[in-house]
């Protein structure tokens, strides 16, 4: 659903990625407004404007139309890579003038000004600002969040990497903050590393990783779960962080092709990293896609999907990407193939593979978490292709 943006002219008209006719969640928040309204106040002649953060490219937008300046878009996030697309076709604005990067990426050298929105993950916002250290002595960084998005510790961050921060009065719930780069440069943080011994693996994660410390407790949960006698050919790793659940596999049934899918890019990369270092001899079955969970991916081509879906994107809450990934695993299941999920008791997933498969079992639970299976019955049988409360019969 787009929604339109007042504060520009002509109005634009914004979206989330993906595009959800039900979606009630705005694509922009008071930070960003508290942005475009700081500059509509302060324009500046810039040739060079990088944003960091841009969740749906409502900031992207904005300065492609108040601006004439070259802009750059980094982020970990492919999902909010394609809303940044998406939203400057929507409104026609000049493509040519936007590059993207995603965070390990080569950044611009000497941009005019900086803009960052404040993360989810601190660890995230500590790399993004290592990086902007590294850039010209002088250089401005205009940084924003809504109140309860900026923790003491964030607030630390900022004043290590720069000393001197202004911030402004907070209005609407939200904050904007001065800063330029003091010429002090601040030491990239290294990957965290840590042991599974009962598979022989060490995994290294990057900045932006789910879990990056230590092993989270749902996923040892379906560790504790993998297949033992169900022996698939091919399988994806659905949202796989780090690779772990894949690599698990790969330890029990080295035979097998893998495909290892997440929208972060130091997700890819350290499970791609992983892969190396923990079983060299086995590159050929991997796989690896940084994307929108399975969208294009060749149909009926797997035997198991296993995931332990989010339920934020952003800082939001919400189980619509789940619902889009438990479709898109359908659609990539042959047929007996099978869906096997990690979730928290609370989510009622099963309710929606019910919906989208017919049936689930309960392999497992414990006081907070549980182990959904579904299994694709034969094209005839009954499927929903959307949550939107009407299902039909394939044809």
């Amino acid at each position: 659903m787009y929604s339109p943006l007042n504060l520009s002219s002509p109005v634009l008209e914004l979206a989330r990625y993906p595009l959800d006719k039900r979606e009630t969640l705005l694509p922009f928040d008071a930070a960003d407004e508290l942005i475009m309204d700081w500059w509509l106040n302060n324009p500046e002649s810039a040739q060079q404007l990088c944003f960091i953060n841009d969740g749906f490219g409502a900031l992207s937008c904005f300065f492609a139309q108040q601006s004439e300046a070259q802009l750059v878009h980094i982020s970990d996030s492919f999902l909010a890579q394609q809303a940044a697309m998406n939203n400057m076709s929507h409104n026609q604005l000049d493509e040519q003038r936007i590059s993207y990067k995603d965070c390990s990426d080569e950044w611009p050298e000497a941009p005019n000004r900086i803009i960052i929105k404040v993360p989810k993950s601190l660890a995230l916002f500590e790399y993004q600002l290592a990086r902007i250290s590294e850039l010209p002595e002088g250089t401005p960084v205009l940084i924003a969040s809504r109140l309860k998005d900026l923790p003491a510790k964030a607030v630390k961050l900022l004043k290590d990497a720069f000393g001197n921060v202004v911030p402004e009065l907070a209005r609407r719930k939200s904050r904007i903050m001065h800063a330029q780069v003091s010429g002090d440069i601040q030491p990239r943080p290294e990957p965290t590393r840590w042991d599974l011994p009962a598979f022989e693996l060490t995994l290294e994660n990057q900045a932006n990783v789910f879990s990056r410390k230590s092993l989270d407790i749902g996923t040892r949960f379906l560790l504790q779960h993998l297949p033992k006698t169900y022996k698939p050919k091919k399988v994806i790793d659905l949202g796989c962080g780090n690779g772990i659940l894949a690599l698990a596999m790969a330890r029990r049934y080295p035979d097998n092709k893998y495909v290892l899918v997440d929208e972060s890019h130091m997700a890819i990369e350290s499970a791609r990293q992983n892969q190396q270092s923990n079983l060299p001899e086995l590159s050929d079955k991997f796989t690896f896609l940084c994307q929108h969970g399975l969208v294009g991916f060749w149909s009926e081509s797997a035997d198991l999907v296993l995931c332990n879906p989010p339920f934020h994107q952003q800082q939001a809450v919400t189980d619509e990407i789940a619902w889009q990934m438990f479709n898109q695993a359908k659609n990539a299941l042959r047929t007996g193939g099978k869906l096997r999920v990690v979730a928290n008791r609370h989510l009622g997933y099963h309710v929606k593979m019910k919906r989208i498969f017919g049936d689930v079992e309960i392999l497992a639970s414990n006081s907070k978490f549980v182990i959904l299976e579904s299994r694709k019955a034969d094209k005839s049988k009954h499927v929903v292709e959307e949550d939107t409360g009407s299902e039909h019969e394939s044809e």
